[in-house]
């Protein structure tokens, strides 16, 4: 996931720095990305801002319930090779490999 959020995705209008920070580090916290210095600083901001703790927690239940929807759920056969394929015609494209 990216962490591209704008301030219309944001969910109060109390859009103080902390707040804004917060949210569009909001999928790196999810996802353990972050320094150990710069969790805190998120973390602390979310435990006393309430819109952004709603806006977390919602993000993080969605992320549990997708998890728990596509768990165990095999991929077709042919997945690996599509998504290689995939993978190399994009790259052709941009000029890359």
């Amino acid at each position: 996931m990216s962490s591209d959020m704008t301030d219309h995705d944001l969910p109060h209008e109390h859009l103080d720095g902390y707040c804004v920070d917060a949210l569009r580090e909001l999928y790196l916290f999810l996802d353990g990305e972050l320094t150990e210095e710069r969790r805190v600083v998120i973390e602390a901001h979310i435990n006393e801002c309430s819109p952004c703790m709603e806006k977390f927690q919602f993000e993080d239940d969605l992320r549990v319930g997708i998890r728990t929807v596509v768990q165990g759920q095999v991929p077709p056969p042919d997945f690996r090779d599509r998504l290689l394929s995939a993978i190399d015609q994009a790259a052709a494209q941009s000029g890359g490999a």
